[in-house]
Parts: C-alpha cells; structure tokens; sequence
C-alpha cells in the first residue's frame, strides 16, 4: 500500500533532497581522473554523516544476497552493471561514471543518481550522457504535470487509501 506523504514529510523530503544534491555535486567535483571510487565513498559518507543523513544503500540486503552492501554510492564505470560497489578502481579520463546515492533524512530516503564523464566524453559517450539527460528532464516534467495525482483519484473515492 502507498502512504500518502503529509506536508510535513513532504518537506523533509525536499530538505533532505536540496542536502542530498549538494553531495552528490560535491562527488561529481572529486570525480577526476586518479581518484578511486573507494575515495568518493568515504567522502559521501562523510558529507552525508555531517549532514545530519544515514547512507541509503550501506548495508542494504535483499533476501537472495549473500552480503550486504558495503558502499555508501553505487559507482558504475563505463559498461558495468548500475548499481556497482565502491572499490580500488582508480577513474580515468574518458570514463563514464554513473553516481548513485541515497540518504535517510529525518527518517525518510531520498535518492539520486547523474551520470558524468571524466575529461571531456568521446563522441559515442557524448550521445549516451545527452539522451539520459533528456530522458529523465522528460520523464520529470511528465510528474511534476501531477499525473500521479490522477492516478491516487480513484484509489481514494473508493476508500482504498
């Protein structure tokens, strides 16, 4: 079942996000060439700890894993797989990183991701970066239009929620 936010979560919510973004800015500043990915993770847990945040994902298990998640980000290079733990892995221009990052703030998760490049992307990583971007402005402006709202209408008429 959806629980429907309250005002107040709902401002909790954009709290921890404005916090959430200003991470998640800070990393894609640290992330250069040289740096590993296990150095990014120390710095967002620190900034979210100082933040006044838990990490999201750190310790995260589902039912068929074996081990929780060790990181505080989900740091994906080039062709991996979304979701990938920190490591030693060092970035080197050119690379595609994606940025994957979640805080519990005020008891409530936030969570964001952005895919960058290290130095400037060849031509065919360019277009990959350009159509995410606009992939997920559209599919932004799509919510913020409320057609979820439309969608929690009928549930409540008929007292589901």
């Amino acid at each position: 079942m959806i629980k429907i936010k309250t005002a107040e979560e709902i401002e909790k919510l954009r709290e921890g996000g404005r916090k959430l973004a200003a991470i998640l800015d800070s990393l894609k500043k640290e992330a250069k060439p040289g740096i590993a990915t296990i150095d990014l993770d120390k710095l967002a847990e620190k900034l979210i700890l100082d933040a006044g945040g838990k990490p999201a994902f750190k310790g995260y298990k589902t039912a068929g894993d074996k081990n929780p998640f060790s990181g505080t980000v989900c740091i994906s290079i080039n062709d991996e797989v979304v979701h990938a733990p920190p490591s030693s892995r060092e970035l080197r221009k050119g690379d595609i990183v994606g940025l994957d990052i979640g805080m519990k703030y005020k008891n409530l998760f936030t969570d964001m991701a952005e895919t960058v490049s290290i130095g400037s992307p060849d031509p065919v990583g360019e277009k990959l970066i350009k159509s995410g971007t606009v992939s997920v402005t559209r599919f932004t402006k799509i919510l913020r239009s409320r057609i979820g709202g439309d969608l929690a209408k009928e549930p409540r008429l008929r007292k589901i929620w």
